[in-house]
């Protein structure tokens, strides 16, 4: 990407649902990203499925979890770059309730 110029990645408090007070920062992942990476690429869906439960730990879901990998993947990836990274914790309920 020889004509970047800066990255802007918006994120949200989402991925760290499991801590109770969140700061402007990105957190350790729960994992090493890449070493899930390869061992998910060589087990089959039911050796994924029993092992899940253990990998989250204290995430909500899979969405959660794999967004907090997903974190640490882009910090790594782009710490050449004018990076700013921003962690939203003002979310809004996409329905509402009569």
């Amino acid at each position: 990407m020889p004509h970047l110029v800066a990255l802007i990645h918006v994120s949200t408090t989402y991925c760290n649902c499991d801590i109770d007070e969140v700061d402007e920062i990105v957190y350790p992942p729960p994992a090493n990203p890449q070493k899930i990476i390869d061992a998910i690429e060589w087990m089959d869906e039911d050796l994924i499925t029993s092992i899940t439960a253990k990998l989250l730990r204290n995430h909500l879901n899979t969405y959660a979890y794999t967004k907090a990998l997903a974190e640490n993947i882009f910090v790594v990836a782009c710490c050449h770059y004018l990076t700013l990274y921003c962690n939203s914790s003002m979310e809004r309920s996409t329905s509402r309730m009569d």
